[in-house]
């Protein structure tokens, strides 16, 4: 993995952000590395590999839900130490979401990316289930994840996040595909309606309701029952 070259007047210690603290939440190609630990990211700061080049410890990839943007990166991608001091925030309406963003600096550099509300989008569900019951009913469950509790400060649960608790779940099979809704992080599918879908495979997805967007949803594959 290289970095790119350190800006001068960077010195000094480089240290990491603690384990579990949130941090920003990145767009598609544009992944936040984080490593664990306290003042231990780099092996010897004040011995660098020369040309850039840094010795990283425990890395830690997909932190705060982006595990879906892993296999976007490859091994030996150039990637940039963030001060999170030089950052700037620039608020945009929401209506805008999907729209190419295009920055420039003093010099003529620009960068262009679209617009996805990532700090606003729902976390995708986790740890999708599936179990069949007597008479051939289907349950569903799944785990409620949260952009406002990354953290899991209280090892408890995490937040709602949103003002309202609420599930896209679809069960898509070869003739016919079932769309419902759930209000908990479970879901009983009658025999009769599973039986409409036809075929012998089925797959299902389960997205999250926002007050602004949908998560990602979560997927798994089930085999229908045949008489």
């Amino acid at each position: 993995m290289r970095s790119s070259p350190p800006k001068a007047g960077v010195q000094g210690d480089a240290t990491a952000a603690p384990y579990g603290a949130p941090g920003p939440r990145p767009s598609p190609g544009n992944k936040v590395l984080r490593f664990a630990g306290y003042g231990a990211v780099f092996d010897r700061p004040d011995r660098p590999l020369g040309e850039g080049r840094f010795r990283l410890a425990r890395l830690l990839r997909g932190r705060g839900g982006t595990e879906w943007a892993i296999e976007l990166h490859s091994a030996g991608e150039l990637f940039c130490r963030i001060d999170s001091s030089s950052l700037q925030t620039m608020a945009l309406p929401i209506w805008m979401r999907g729209t190419a963003l295009t920055v420039a600096d003093r010099e003529g550099a620009n960068s262009s990316t679209t617009f996805t509300a990532q700090s606003i989008t729902p976390l995708q569900p986790d740890n999708l289930a599936a179990a069949w019951v007597g008479g051939g009913d289907l349950n569903l469950s799944w785990m409620r994840r949260s952009i406002a509790g990354c953290a899991w400060l209280d090892e408890v649960d995490a937040p709602l996040g949103e003002s309202r608790e609420q599930y896209r779940v679809k069960i898509s099979g070869t003739d016919a595909v079932l769309e419902l809704v759930s209000d908990a992080t479970t879901l009983s599918v009658p025999a009769a309606d599973l039986m409409r879908l036809g075929g012998s495979i089925a797959s299902v997805e389960v997205r999250q309701v926002g007050d602004w967007a949908m998560s990602r949803p979560a997927q798994l594959s089930i085999d229908l029952p045949q008489e």
